[in-house]
């Protein structure tokens, strides 16, 4: 009688189990491969006309074009080719709408015929494809894996990147790696297209498009100081190459000119492996998408980045080991004996420089004894010395004293110090240190000089919770007062977010930009103001899209922004999400992080405008 109990249990278990499997098989969506079972459309529009230009392609899909405009960025770094992924038969203008229609086609792991696809030769060309789309229900539209399987991507490599308000991306590669035959590498989640950001990651992947690089002089214009140094110099084709550095070329830089202005730095470790990594060196390395970067590099590149200047980087002749113990024993052992450990390239043509911003980390207390070499070699005789550096804590600032000591016929400015454990969220911080010291990109110096005042403006639709936001701080730090008027004002009707394809609903979906009355213009010249505050609420999860209509407006080229907003929620990500925009619509402006407060946290209100150096 057990025995036959067990079983009609085991038969029974066993029924659900498959009951199961079946439901969870009906769910997965994009999660069910379908290379066994595609059958490609029977007349496929071919685009013959599409010629391969690299080895290297860029395809993305884009309902709004947010996408769209991290996939040009892309682009246009790697010198890659571009394809836009596109249905045939468009997904619908409006927001819910679309939302149903890919909710069904993931339901019915459906694959959309597209409207147009590339010839199977073209595609062969490509070596590596940079995959883009926005994160639908948690993974790629389908329309992505009706792309990947539509060609025999066998032996190629992928790289995805994703827009997305708040969906990681690792479902969606998860579904990608299941439906190609490629090598499917995960990698960014881009709220917006910040440039200096997908340069980063670009950068560590080593898809950065260099041109080819300038003949480095053949003697060194200074030579070591020690006159009994007869070291030879090195021939041309000789001259060291590292091809993992994580700077580009010098003086070949998009957009760069030949600056009076050096990054020097030094940095460590450069291990390649952060899965093996220990406590310690995790905590002396910022991680972007699995490339393991010294935190100094990471500074340094965002400060060459936003002042034009060229880079340098010093490169010990006998590398340090990466192993992080025996790195802290052979430095400890340096450091107890004065050691100069050689510089591997010390040709640098430093009379063409008046300023050099010089970053390390602390070591014990101090600079790195390879820093001691940097500086027993040159001569910075009335030139400026700029210190950073990615410790944090004490020891700085007797750093800078040593500088000052080795260099008395040297300016050394204090410098900045940012803590090893947030150098990623400090990057904005590093930015308005370099703009404050008055070093711009090339492109951001402003043709004439800004004015003085200035500017408040806000946008509010309704309750008035922004305008008392913007009032408080207009009768802290005085300037000007400016509202934000709708040509087409928002009604009631208009903001009630329980109609479907509500007015804010459908202008974040397509990304619009509403009109402006012509009366909010005419109270604004903007030559007179050199500092812009900007008030919003949230609508969407972001600034409400008129924000961007008046900030493309103008040519805010140098100009200091300070967004300022509240919400009901006050969700720190929703404002997060609505500072990419504002960086995005005002791309050449130095955009300062935001005040997210309410009007009535008046506490808040001050240390942030303290903080800022609007009051005392």
């Amino acid at each position: 009688m057990k025995n036959i109990f067990k079983t009609f249990i085991c038969v029974v278990l066993g029924v659900l189990l498959m009951l199961t499997a079946v439901a969870c098989n009906n769910n997965q969506g994009g999660e069910n491969p379908l290379p066994g079972n595609y059958s490609r459309p029977s007349n496929p529009n071919i685009n013959n006309e599409f010629t391969a230009t690299s080895n290297t392609l860029v395809a993305y899909f884009s309902k709004t074009n947010t996408t769209k405009g991290v996939a040009e960025t892309i682009q246009e770094l790697t010198d890659a080719d571009i394809f836009e992924i596109e249905r045939k038969e468009p997904y619908p203008n409006s927001y819910t709408p679309t939302t149903e229609v890919a909710k069904e086609e993931k339901d019915n792991n459906a694959r959309p015929e597209l409207a147009t696809y590339l010839p199977d030769e073209v595609i062969a060309q490509y070596d590596t494809i940079i995959l883009g789309f926005p994160i639908w229900w948690h993974t790629a539209p389908m329309a992505v894996l009706s792309f990947l399987n539509y060609y025999d991507l066998s032996g190629k490599t992928i790289y995805t990147f994703a827009t997305s308000g708040g969906s990681p991306i690792s479902e969606s590669t998860a579904d990608i790696r299941s439906n190609t035959q490629a090598t499917v590498n995960e990698g960014r989640l881009f709220n917006g297209s910040n440039e200096t950001t997908i340069r980063n990651w670009l950068d560590g992947l080593g898809l950065i498009f260099s041109p080819e690089q300038p003949e480095l002089p053949e003697n060194p214009v200074n030579p070591p100081v020690n006159p009994d140094d007869n070291t030879p110099t090195i021939p041309d084709d000789e001259q060291p190459n590292d091809p993992t550095a994580f700077n580009p070329p010098q003086d070949n830089r998009p957009g760069a000119e030949n600056t009076n202005v050096l990054v020097v730095y030094f940095s460590m470790p450069e291990t390649t492996n952060p899965d093996n990594m220990t406590t310690e060196e995790a905590n002396s390395t910022v991680i972007i998408d699995g490339v393991v970067l010294g935190n100094t590099q990471y500074m340094a590149y965002v400060i060459q980045d936003n002042s034009g200047a060229d880079i340098f980087r010093i490169i010990p002749k006998i590398p340090y080991p990466t192993d992080h113990r025996t790195l802290v024993d052979q430095a400890s052992a340096e450091k107890a004996q004065g050691a100069r450990p050689e510089i591997k390239d010390t040709i640098i043509n430093l009379d063409k420089y008046d300023t050099v911003f010089v970053g390390y980390p602390n070591w014990w207390g101090d600079m790195p004894m390879i820093m001691y070499t940097f500086f027993d070699t040159y001569d910075f005789s009335g030139k400026t010395i700029i210190p950073f550096n990615t410790h944090g804590g004490s020891g700085f600032s007797s750093t800078i004293s040593t500088i000052r000591r080795l260099e008395p016929n040297a300016t050394v400015k204090d410098g900045l110090s940012i803590s090893r454990n947030n150098i990623q969220d400090a990057e904005q911080q590093i930015v308005t240190w370099v703009n404050g010291l008055g070093f711009y990109k090339p492109s951001e110096t402003p043709s004439e000089p800004l004015g003085s005042k200035i500017l408040i403006v806000y946008f509010t639709a309704e309750r008035g919770n922004t305008e008392n936001l913007a009032n408080y701080i207009h009768s802290q730090i005085g300037g000007d007062i400016v509202k934000i008027e709708a040509a087409q004002p928002y009604t009631s009707q208009d903001l009630n977010y329980s109609i479907p394809n509500n007015r804010p609903e459908v202008e974040k979906a397509e990304n619009a930009r509403p009109e402006i009355a012509q009366s909010t213009y005419d109270q604004i010249d903007i030559s007179e103001y050199d500092t812009v505050f900007i008030g919003y609420p949230i609508w969407w999860w972001t600034a409400p899209m008129i924000v961007g209509t008046f900030l493309e407006h103008y040519d805010l080229t140098g100009y200091n922004i300070y967004p300022f907003s509240q919400s009901a929620s006050m969700n720190t990500t929703q404002f997060d999400t609505s500072m990419e925009f504002v960086r995005e619509c005002a791309a050449e402006a130095n955009v300062h992080e935001g005040l997210f407060a309410r009007a009535s946290s008046t506490t808040t209100i001050n240390a942030y405008l303290t903080a800022n150096g609007f009051i005392g």
